[in-house]
């Protein structure tokens, strides 16, 4: 990461931390979370030929504070604030720190630990990219429901649909658009967990995803007559 946004980072990191320095009252409600995750991909610029892809391999780490707050009637309200830092070992154009916030709903269709729920989340973020042309806001609503089915067996699904927002840059190819880190995006995701004792559980899942995807590939006739924007590397 460049010395700017490392500095940005501090800031954020600060400002996050902020919130846990509210009154007693409500500081009971909130609890902090931190991560960090090392991701390696064998195709990094999703490129459509073998002889395209791009290996590497990325640090990820993240900071957050979440405030849970129980409603009527089985409701309850969750406020997160988020920051992300991520950095990669040989593409540092890659590298981002991302700042957002999250308010979901969640409702319990009755009582006991067997009748099923249901959810709605929004969040927004703000990605800031060393190569600038990336930054831009993520932002994604997201419907989402579950049922513990036995002691041992939950399930859980989510419908969740995201916008990307970037700079424009300009087109390379005449007549197609040149805003091609814009992207719309949906997703279905199934859940099942099966607990096998009470410190731990299997998952399994199936994620099915319908949108737009970012490639960095040579320009063959098939690349350019599915790609909706197109732009210089």
């Amino acid at each position: 990461m460049t010395n700017i946004d490392f500095r940005k980072s501090v800031y954020v990191l600060l400002g996050v931390s902020a919130l846990f320095c509210v009154s007693p009252v409500v500081s009971a409600e909130w609890y902090g979370n931190t991560d960090a995750v090392i991701r390696h991909d064998s195709n990094t610029n999703n490129a459509q030929l073998k002889q395209d892809f791009a290996s590497s391999t990325a640090l990820q780490a993240g900071l957050s504070a979440t405030g849970y707050f129980p409603l009527e009637n089985g409701n309850s309200l969750t406020v997160i604030g988020e920051t992300r830092i991520e950095s990669y070992d040989r593409y540092s154009g890659l590298n981002n720190l991302s700042l957002g916030a999250a308010l979901a709903l969640r409702k319990k269709w009755g009582l006991g630990p067997y009748v099923p729920w249901t959810g709605l989340s929004l969040s927004s973020a703000h990605l800031n990219y060393a190569n600038t042309i990336r930054n831009g806001w993520r932002h994604q609503l997201a419907i989402r429901g579950g049922k513990r089915v036995s002691e041992r067996w939950n399930i859980r699904a989510e419908y969740m649909y995201e916008r990307r927002t970037a700079n424009t840059l300009p087109p390379d190819q005449p007549g197609i658009s040149g805003d091609v880190f814009s992207q719309r995006s949906r997703t279905l995701t199934l859940n099942t967990e099966y607990a096998l004792d009470e410190n731990t559980f299997l998952t399994g899942g199936l994620l099915l995803r319908r949108g737009d995807v970012v490639a960095t590939a040579s320009e063959t006739a098939n690349m350019i007559a599915s790609s909706d924007a197109i732009a210089a590397r």
